[in-house]
């Protein structure tokens, strides 16, 4: 087994899929690389105070005021695995005909195991390299928030950044915005016998419930798309529901159609409030990861595809990239694996991959090098 396949089956063995506990182990492994390789690295603790993020700097002295180089980000984070649905355990690497089986295998501990095997060619590079790996990209994504903050208050402004999501090689170079919303209906509880003296959440939850179903279908030629995920609430059947929650999200290509999309909720919410009295109504933004707008004449995108020789394309669903982008750095997503595989009980990455997405990453950095020194 290579060295890329070693850190990988490593990295999937130490779970990360459960954002209420510490990622203490992974982050550890991580840092224990770094420091072996005399990298300068922080751990960055999230809001939340459980996870953290790391930042590392490669060819810098100090990680602050600097003013080019390159990113190359990825989220440490995984979905959960029910073991029902995987051949073997899903957080135990297992090597079948070429294909390294696992949670996270795809998504997206194989870029991190990438990089760590291959930090002396990194170093050999003489240009501005960070590594940025968030906690909860999977859920509530305020990791590469808190890392685009540290970067800002640095001053540190690179000039390009990769995303190394699975693309199967390809080049995404857009994808859609994601927000994600809980709607808190607040009624009044009353015995079912006398309905009349209650406000029932469940109904009002249902009529926000049925306008997200209508808007989706409005919208989902435009290439924007809603759910409804997640409805919780009530103390029995034989009680008026005095609570309900409803999460749901909004994917976008466009933030004037998005907010759109929000004041037609939010005019439901009001006309429920008069029509409910004495029910109360609150909207939550939970996620937010703002949208990748295609750029024709990216630099970054004509480098990679000189290398590649693949396709150009859009992804249906929303990554970090959109946070580079925003704060002007030009950004692509590239990645090995596909991403099919994502989230399924068959995540699969194919070991060739593995050392054909190395020997990219290697000529990448190269013509990065070539393009920032001039």
């Amino acid at each position: 087994m290579n060295k890329i396949s070693e850190i990988l089956s490593d990295l999937i063995a130490i779970r990360t899929d459960d954002k209420t506990k510490p990622n203490t182990e992974f982050v550890e492994y991580i840092c224990r690389i770094l420091s072996e390789h005399h990298v300068l690295y922080k751990r960055i603790s999230n809001p939340n105070d459980i996870q953290e993020n790391i930042v590392a700097g490669i060819g810098v002295q100090e990680l602050k005021n600097i003013n080019t180089g390159l990113v190359l980000s990825a989220h440490m984070d995984t979905v959960p695995a029910n073991s029902k649905d995987w051949d073997g355990n899903p957080f135990q690497a297992r090597l079948i005909n070429n294909n390294i089986y696992g949670r996270g295998s795809v998504d997206m501990k194989y870029f991190i195991a990438v990089i760590l095997s291959m930090i002396d060619e990194l170093k050999k590079s003489g240009i501005p390299i960070f590594l940025l790996f968030s906690c909860d990209e999977e859920t509530d994504v305020n990791g590469i928030q808190t890392l685009m903050s540290f970067l800002e208050i640095r001053n540190i402004k690179p000039k390009y950044a990769l995303v190394g999501e699975p693309t199967r090689f390809n080049l995404c170079i857009a994808n859609k915005g994601y927000a994600g919303y809980t709607t808190i209906i607040k009624g009044v509880s009353a015995h079912s016998g006398n309905p009349e003296l209650g406000v029932n959440a469940a109904y009002i939850a249902s009529k926000i419930v049925t306008l997200v179903e209508e808007l989706n279908a409005q919208y989902v030629s435009t290439g924007t798309t809603l759910n409804v995920g997640v409805i919780q609430g009530g103390e029995g059947r034989n009680l008026v529901p005095s609570e309900v929650f409803v999460d749901w999200e909004i994917r976008y290509n466009s933030n004037n159609i998005k907010q759109e999309l929000l004041d037609k909720i939010k005019a439901l919410q009001k006309q429920l409030s008069n029509e409910y009295k004495n029910s109360h109504i609150y909207l939550k933004e939970k996620e937010y990861l703002p949208p990748f707008e295609k750029k024709t004449d990216s630099r970054l995108v004509q480098i990679a595809q000189n290398i590649l020789k693949t396709e150009a394309f859009s992804l249906p669903y929303a990554t970090e990239a959109g946070f580079f982008q925003k704060n002007e750095i030009e950004t692509l997503i590239c990645g090995a694996g596909d991403e099919r595989l994502a989230h399924s009980s068959s995540e699969r990455i194919h070991t060739d991959d593995l050392i054909k997405y190395r020997n990219f990453m290697i000529d990448f950095v190269h013509k990065i090098r070539q393009d920032l020194l001039g």
